[in-house]
């Protein structure tokens, strides 16, 4: 059997150009994002935190009911109230 020396990686170093590929997150698309979150929330009517549960109530409690039937279907009670607790928080 013959001694092969083991190949050198043909892979190079992927630093640079990763940089240029991903995007860097900046306070500038910060900005961008707030302004963006603000301008959907008021197309929605959502003026304050009253009006985000008013517009939101009834989905809030679908995912309560949803999340608190999947838990009981697989814990049982104890899921059923983990996951309706939970749910609410996500609120």
């Amino acid at each position: 059997m013959a001694f092969r020396s083991p190949r050198k990686s043909s892979k190079k170093p992927i630093g640079r150009k990763l940089l240029q590929v991903l995007p860097i997150w900046t306070p500038a698309n910060t900005a961008v994002a707030t302004l963006f979150f603000k301008d959907v929330l008021e197309k929605l009517g959502i003026t304050d935190v009253r009006s985000y549960f008013q517009k939101w109530r009834i989905p809030i409690a679908i995912s309560i009911v949803v999340c608190a039937w999947v838990g009981a279907a697989s814990e049982g009670f104890k899921g059923s109230s983990l996951a309706a607790c939970l749910a609410s928080l996500h609120r």
